[in-house]
């Protein structure tokens, strides 16, 4: 249990977010980090002032002062990564943070209120009524998030992560989020942290429940690369074999493309 506990305190300090695919013996999964402001805005230069908003990304002039000063540095939106999973049959692809904070999952609903939240606006939002896996609760939750709530309703539903379903997993299917998820990559959320007695199931409980692993246990592997962080997060064993891969030889291309890492779950 002290390894659980372990391995999940190291993935809570480092948030990153995921898409899938499956190895033989193992899940591998995807990371992709986001494009950053800054690079977003050297690639499109003038979009941001067509937009009414480029004034945002120019600093200040400066206001002389005598002598030597120091110089603030801020850091802005550059730490958003996320999983692409697969939800219901036929499937809708979702983007989802990967977090060790909570043991819930839920994804942006179709009945969301897209006039009066704009949270929602951008985004790709679950339908219900398109999957015939579907299966209704409609249990109301409130999340309770100090300044700003989540409200939505739990479903149950099939999740497809590479070659692996994750049956009857329940979730919550969110209609009203805060308007700053606007500005967010991701339409939802996996829980991936520990269970409590009365938390809902984590998603990776929810691989144990179907055999796809038979630990509960994640563990993280980072090496500095070009443009970003090679993360790796293992589940049920810690491999001495990916610190002997060339990992950067091996998906140089995804790299250079996409800003891709592998998340592991291993059997």
């Amino acid at each position: 249990m002290n390894k659980v506990y372990l391995y999940s305190w190291l993935c809570a300090i480092i948030p990153v977010i995921c898409s899938w695919e499956k190895g033989d013996g193992y899940i591998s999964i995807d990371l992709i980090r986001q494009k950053t402001p800054r690079m977003q805005y050297l690639e499109n230069p003038h979009l941001a002032d067509k937009m009414g908003f480029g004034e945002w990304f120019h600093k200040p002039k400066p206001k002389p002062k005598p002598g030597n000063d120091s110089i603030a540095l801020y850091r802005f939106l550059d730490y958003e990564f996320y999983a692409k999973i697969v939800i219901g049959h036929p499937g809708q692809t979702m983007n989802v943070a990967l977090d060790t904070g909570w043991t819930l999952s839920w994804v942006l609903s179709a009945k969301c209120q897209v006039l009066t939240t704009p949270g929602c606006w951008f985004h790709n939002m679950y339908d219900h009524t398109r999957s015939s896996k579907y299966k209704k609760d409609g249990t109301p939750y409130v999340g309770n998030e100090g300044k700003y709530n989540l409200t939505g309703f739990y479903s149950y539903e099939t999740i497809s992560v590479a070659h692996s379903n994750v049956t009857n997993f329940r979730f919550v299917e969110m209609d009203n989020v805060p308007w700053t998820y606007l500005f967010s990559k991701v339409d939802g959320l996996l829980g991936l942290g520990i269970r409590g007695p009365k938390d809902d199931e984590p998603f990776f409980y929810a691989l144990h429940r179907e055999n796809n692993i038979t630990n509960f246990l994640f563990s993280v592997y980072m090496n500095s690369l070009l443009l970003g962080i090679d993360n790796q997060l293992m589940v049920e064993m810690s491999s001495w074999d990916l610190f002997k891969t060339n990992i950067y030889t091996k998906h140089s291309s995804k790299m250079e493309q996409k800003f891709m890492t592998k998340l592991n779950f291993y059997r």
